[in-house]
Protein backbone atom coordinates (compact mmCIF):
# COMPACT_ATOMS: atom_id res chain seq x y z
CA UNK A 1 0.00 0.00 0.00
CA UNK A 2 1.12 3.34 -1.42
CA UNK A 3 0.80 6.29 0.87
CA UNK A 4 0.17 9.28 -1.66
CA UNK A 5 2.33 12.64 -0.64
CA UNK A 6 -0.56 15.97 -0.43
CA UNK A 7 1.52 18.87 -2.65
CA UNK A 8 1.03 21.65 0.07
CA UNK A 9 -0.20 25.07 -1.87
CA UNK A 10 -0.23 28.09 -0.11
CA UNK A 11 -3.34 31.33 -1.20
CA UNK A 12 -2.13 31.18 -4.30
CA UNK A 13 -1.67 27.96 -5.70
CA UNK A 14 2.39 28.01 -5.31
CA UNK A 15 3.77 25.06 -3.74
CA UNK A 16 5.24 25.53 -0.29
CA UNK A 17 8.24 23.38 0.71
CA UNK A 18 10.56 23.40 4.12
CA UNK A 19 12.55 26.33 4.50
CA UNK A 20 10.39 28.90 2.48
CA UNK A 21 9.38 31.99 3.81
CA UNK A 22 5.76 32.95 4.36
CA UNK A 23 3.50 35.33 5.29
CA UNK A 24 0.61 34.32 7.67
CA UNK A 25 -1.88 35.41 10.47
CA UNK A 26 -1.70 34.41 14.17
CA UNK A 27 -4.67 35.81 16.62
CA UNK A 28 -5.47 38.41 14.84
CA UNK A 29 -1.80 39.34 13.89
CA UNK A 30 0.23 39.53 10.54
CA UNK A 31 3.18 37.82 10.83
CA UNK A 32 6.49 36.47 8.98
CA UNK A 33 7.75 32.98 9.50
CA UNK A 34 10.04 30.30 7.88
CA UNK A 35 8.61 27.47 7.07
CA UNK A 36 9.96 24.69 9.79
CA UNK A 37 8.39 21.01 9.10
CA UNK A 38 5.80 19.67 6.83
CA UNK A 39 3.23 17.25 8.51
CA UNK A 40 0.49 15.72 6.17
CA UNK A 41 -2.07 18.25 6.46
CA UNK A 42 -0.34 21.18 7.92
CA UNK A 43 3.07 23.05 8.34
CA UNK A 44 5.05 23.84 11.03
CA UNK A 45 6.25 27.79 10.79
CA UNK A 46 8.40 29.49 12.62
CA UNK A 47 7.65 33.36 13.61
CA UNK A 48 10.96 35.45 12.52
CA UNK A 49 11.87 38.81 14.14
CA UNK A 50 9.49 38.58 17.33
CA UNK A 51 10.62 39.46 20.75
CA UNK A 52 10.04 35.91 22.18
CA UNK A 53 12.39 33.11 21.23
CA UNK A 54 10.12 30.20 19.83
CA UNK A 55 11.68 27.00 18.66
CA UNK A 56 8.43 25.18 18.15
CA UNK A 57 6.42 27.50 15.75
CA UNK A 58 2.44 27.10 14.95
CA UNK A 59 0.37 24.28 12.91
CA UNK A 60 -0.68 26.04 9.97
CA UNK A 61 -2.76 25.01 6.75
CA UNK A 62 -1.22 26.12 3.77
CA UNK A 63 -4.13 27.64 2.59
CA UNK A 64 -3.75 30.43 5.87
CA UNK A 65 -0.01 31.44 4.67
CA UNK A 66 1.71 33.33 1.33
CA UNK A 67 5.09 32.59 0.18
CA UNK A 68 6.82 35.64 0.26
CA UNK A 69 10.55 36.18 -0.47
CA UNK A 70 13.00 37.90 -2.81
CA UNK A 71 13.74 41.50 -2.14
CA UNK A 72 10.77 42.24 -0.47
CA UNK A 73 11.66 39.89 2.52
CA UNK A 74 14.38 41.68 2.77
CA UNK A 75 13.05 45.11 2.85
CA UNK A 76 10.84 43.82 5.56
CA UNK A 77 13.39 42.21 7.69
CA UNK A 78 16.06 45.63 6.93
CA UNK A 79 12.84 47.95 7.67
CA UNK A 80 12.07 45.95 11.59
CA UNK A 81 13.71 47.92 13.98
CA UNK A 82 16.34 46.57 16.54
CA UNK A 83 14.99 44.36 19.40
Amino acid sequence: MQVEVESHCDLLGREVVEGDAVAFTHQNALMVGKVSKITPKQVRVVPLMTRYRMTTGYLKYTRQCVLIGGPELTMWILKQPEK
